[in-house]
């Protein structure tokens, strides 16, 4: 496979520290199986800084590729989708309908805000929770109780969503 004349090696940054934000949300999982809850949660937080500082290089780098604003989005829904209800299941081992529920439409939310932030036409400001905030807000409930947890997915999956929300980005 030949290299596209204006490729460029700084492209290559970005993406690697997406990559780390996906590493770390994988960790999470692994270690929310294995019954590791608290470094779970730190992987997470580690993922959420990798996400912070891609996005930042790419602009610092010049460097903002449409594969790399896909990969950002896909890394995400794994680190701060996925991730956090593995760690909720794998904590309260309960299966009940609640839980179950509301997890299921925090991860609707946060894939199809996901979705939409991908076509629409960039901004200076971000419509809804970003679903970073909303993966680290859910995964720290799990020093609560399921019931905590259950309510702050329905509270999370509305607030993806809500275009009334308007954070700037940094």
């Amino acid at each position: 496979m030949a290299i596209p004349k204006d490729y460029k090696i700084k492209n290559i940054v970005p993406s690697i520290i997406t990559y780390l934000n996906l590493l770390c949300g994988f960790a999470s999982i692994l270690l929310s199986i294995n019954g590791y809850y608290t470094l779970a949660v730190i992987s997470l937080i580690l993922s959420a800084i990798f996400d912070f500082l891609d996005g930042r290089s790419a602009r610092y780098l010049d460097a903002i590729t449409p594969i790399g604003e896909q990969l950002d989005s896909l890394a995400d829904i794994v680190s701060f989708g996925i991730s956090p209800l593995v760690l909720i299941f794998a904590k309260f081992s309960s299966l009940n309908f609640l839980l179950i529920s509301t997890c299921i439409l925090y991860l609707f939310a946060g894939t199809f805000r996901l979705a939409r932030y991908n076509i629409s036409e960039k901004s200076t400001y971000f419509h809804g929770v970003p679903i970073t905030i909303a993966g680290l807000m859910l995964a720290f409930t799990v020093f609560f109780n399921h019931i905590i947890t259950a309510i702050t997915a329905l509270i999370l999956a509305y607030i993806m969503l809500e275009n009334r929300i308007i954070i700037k980005k940094r």
